[in-house]
């Protein structure tokens, strides 16, 4: 399990490197367009990002890494990497000309509404999928549409906005480039067995090469509008280019080794919003509040598009509602309901502000992950309720492997040794359970077992990618906003943190409340962990001396002398509340480090 954690913490290492390095592509565009043509940046930076391939590729040879799957791959196959690296160069050269000629933030969201293009695609021409959409599903893409009308419009007329340019029209093309680029990528990968990595690693190298020739031509074509750039201004983007493209390919190739293809969802949602924050904090450049609204329900749609899920949770389906709302408010047209929204926040954007909440919830509840373990908990749950009911000879040793998983899942913060040791307990009782009652070959028994392991080696992964990725980078600009601001913004500032702290609170309630919802069986599990909300108790307790919570020390006996006072129960049923409430202000911290940097630059 170390290994595996370790190896999935440099994936993780490797994710967030590339999505900050991808995210910068806009803002070095900008800052370039004033000596060099987006074609030359196009063309320099894929030749950088071709020598990245080759050097990667001739050091997974070098380490002998086992190659003979490419022996399997048809000629056939080929024409998919062709055609791969043909709409992939003429994406990066569309968007770079759309950023170039046009505004970089409104090109962003735009160029990013690639994932709901290529579901839209996969329900016509390009594929014979059986897996149609649903109502729900088509909702998303429908508004993900006004969200990018309002982008690009950043007002209500589209026929007097300034802002609906050609550049935009640019940016509509490399969307659907690179949605055809990757149906392309899933095309080839149904001639043989390849893993995400092994597609982004080593077949990147022939997809790189035709869209450096493909950029080439482009360049030759327009040689006498491209070629107007002076030496240092190359020297520049090769450097750039060693950032953007050589270190990203390789830590997302990593990235998705060791991780699946978590780090590819998270990108396309989690790339655009920090490029809109280094748009805003280095350019000072900003959109309309009603643009900036519409990018908030893009990225939510898009987030939700590509979940798993065919239908809106409750969760989900709050913070699609916020977006909504604010959308709503902000084109109404009555003077007074404007002047109230507008003055409760003091002369701060509030759409700023919802804007905010939108991406800083979506990257942190709406994550696979957190899904994913909460539904392995429910059939645990619902296994153990089984084995009980068939096996009663058992049932005190299920009971105690549910008061194990409850005290590794309520105490996000626990020393790893004390985890080790609970895991240690569960497997010994798995094996007492096989070898005494003779149960080894029993499906329920076994299916338990299997949930067991799945969700141990997913739930001591530690944080999530967003999470990390909103407490570490994106907590740096809250830093950076502080800084920066005035004195009148403190009672915007203020507002936008009770706002976030009430909606996050809500958000992960009703997600709670969800999850316990969906199983069938009563809650051996989440008795105990729904106490906060109930006054039944599930008979779990968790020793105080067993309690460990390094992270938050002050903040945990503070929130002990407040619910001990308080709520007038036993000191167990108090660390347990203590337990949930304190695992729960991981998501709020990180949640509102997301929330002020982005209040204090976009404004």
């Amino acid at each position: 399990m170390k290994n595996k954690n370790s190896l999935y913490n440099f994936g993780l290492f490797g994710g967030i490197i590339s999505i900050f390095i991808w995210s910068l592509t806009p803002l070095v565009v900008t800052v370039l367009k004033q000596s060099v043509n987006a074609v030359m940046v196009a063309f320099l930076l894929q030749l950088v990002g071709l020598s990245a391939s080759v050097i990667f590729t001739l050091w997974l040879y070098f380490t002998k890494y086992d190659m003979s799957f490419l022996k399997e791959i048809p000629v056939k196959a080929y024409k998919w990497i062709i055609l791969a690296g043909i709409v992939e160069s003429l994406s990066y050269i569309t968007f770079y000309f759309a950023i170039q000629y046009g505004g970089a933030m409104q090109a962003t969201v735009v160029h990013y509404l690639w994932p709901l293009i290529l579901i839209v695609l996969s329900q016509t021409f390009i594929t014979n999928t059986t897996l149609k959409l649903n109502f729900y599903q088509w909702f998303l893409v429908f508004l993900a549409i006004i969200g990018s009308y309002f982008v690009i419009t950043g007002g209500i007329n589209i026929f007097t906005s300034s802002y609906f340019k050609l550049p935009l029209l640019w940016a509509f093309a490399s969307a659907f480039l690179s949605a055809m680029n990757s149906y392309s990528y899933k095309k080839f990968g149904n001639y043989f067995t390849m893993t995400k990595w092994q597609q982004h690693a080593i077949i990147l190298t022939p997809r790189v090469f035709i869209q450096v020739i493909v950029a080439f031509i482009v360049v030759l074509i327009l040689k006498d509008y491209v070629w107007q750039a002076d030496f240092q201004s190359i020297a520049l983007i090769f450097y750039l280019g060693i950032f953007t493209l050589f270190l990203s390919h390789i830590g997302f190739s990593y990235a998705l080794h060791n991780m699946s293809t978590e780090p590819l969802s998270i990108a396309t949602y989690a790339t655009p919003a920090l490029s809109l924050i280094w748009v805003a904090v280095f350019l000072h450049q900003n959109m309309p509040n009603i643009a900036l609204s519409g990018a908030g329900l893009v990225f939510v749609c898009v987030v939700l598009a590509q979940s798993k899920e065919r239908y809106l949770n409750t969760a989900s389906g709050l913070i699609l509602s916020v977006s909504i709302i604010s959308l709503l408010i902000l084109i109404l047209p009555h003077p007074f309901i404007k002047s109230i929204y507008f003055g409760f926040a003091n002369g701060i954007s509030v759409t700023g502000i919802i804007f905010s909440i939108i991406i800083g919830f979506t990257l942190s509840r709406l994550h696979l992950r957190n899904k994913e373990t909460d539904i392995i908990l429910i059939k645990i749950n619902n296994n153990i309720q089984e084995c009980i009911n068939q096996f009663p000879e058992i049932k005190s040793h299920m009971i105690e492997i549910a008061k194990l998983v409850l005290f590794i899942d309520a105490n996000n913060s626990i020393n790893k040794d004390d985890v080790v040791e609970k895991i240690n307990k569960i497997n010994g009782i798995k094996d007492e359970i096989v070898k005494n009652f003779g149960l080894k070959n029993n499906d329920i028994i076994l299916k338990t077992f299997k949930d067991l392991d799945e969700w141990i080696y997913i739930r001591n992964i530690g944080l999530s990618l967003p999470e990390w990725f909103a407490i570490i980078s994106l907590g740096f600009i809250l830093v950076l906003g502080i800084i920066t601001s005035s004195a009148q913004t403190w009672f915007g500032h203020s507002i936008a943190l009770l706002l976030s702290v009430v909606i996050t609170i809500l958000v992960i309630s009703v997600h709670d409340y969800e999850i316990n919802r969906l199983s069938k069986q009563p809650m051996y599990l989440f008795s105990a962990k729904q106490s906060v909300l109930r006054k039944n108790y599930g008979g779990i307790v968790i020793p105080e001396k067993q309690w460990n919570n390094r992270l938050f020390p002050l903040t945990k006996q503070f929130l002990k002398l407040i619910i001990i006072n308080s709520a007038g129960e036993s000191e167990e049923k108090s660390i347990l509340k203590e337990t949930v409430i304190s695992k729960k202000l991981i998501w709020i911290l990180g949640s509102v480090g997301v929330i002020l940097g982005l209040i204090a630059i976009i404004r």
